[in-house]
């Protein structure tokens, strides 16, 4: 993302972050839009992989998704996980669908809930502090973070550490100007 959208995330987190709410937030850094969340794979298929998504990305042109709102995935009761919005984009959907598809071909993308895109924040580890965070976050749902310009897909490793996720590029497929 963007130095600009980090920044936007970063204070988002900070005004999110006053209601000592338990939730394990995400680096700024870190922050990222998945197109297919892989798991666990082995480390001979990664090529396979690779080819997948440089065949995937022959006919995609580069876009731009304007990123907006801060909402959270669970029940009002029982958050738990704080995303920022991505808006309606046609041109995300088909890659994302390209990609799934490309995935399922492979044998390794089983994915059946429909595709919502969005950047995770943080994660709710627990119900404290959550009357406190429900209101930020209403108070915080029409944020613009700004505009990105998606030039390319990257396949990351995430690495789960006590500290949290570590993330390394396995491979860059850059989309088509």
């Amino acid at each position: 993302m963007p130095d600009k959208i980090k920044t936007a995330i970063s204070e988002t987190q900070e005004l999110l972050k006053k209601t000592h709410a338990d939730v394990k937030w995400v680096q700024p850094n870190n922050v990222h839009l998945s197109l297919a969340f892989l798991g666990d794979i082995f480390l001979q298929t990664v090529d396979a992989i690779k080819h997948g998504l440089d065949q995937t990305v022959l006919t995609v042109k580069p876009f731009s998704l304007e990123l907006q709102g801060v909402g959270s995935f669970g029940s009002d009761k029982s958050i738990r996980t704080i995303w920022a919005g991505v808006n309606d984009s046609l041109a995300l959907i088909q890659l994302q669908s390209a990609v799934a598809e490309r995935m399922k071909k492979l044998g390794i993308f089983n994915e059946t809930r429909k595709f919502r895109p969005h950047l995770t924040l943080g994660r709710v580890k627990s119900n404290k502090g959550l009357n406190d965070l429900r209101r930020n976050l209403v108070s915080a749902q029409h944020t613009s973070f700004g505009r990105a310009d998606i030039t390319r897909i990257v396949l990351m490793r995430s690495q789960l550490t006590p500290a949290g996720a570590e993330y390394s590029i396995l491979h860059i497929a850059p989309l088509i100007k």
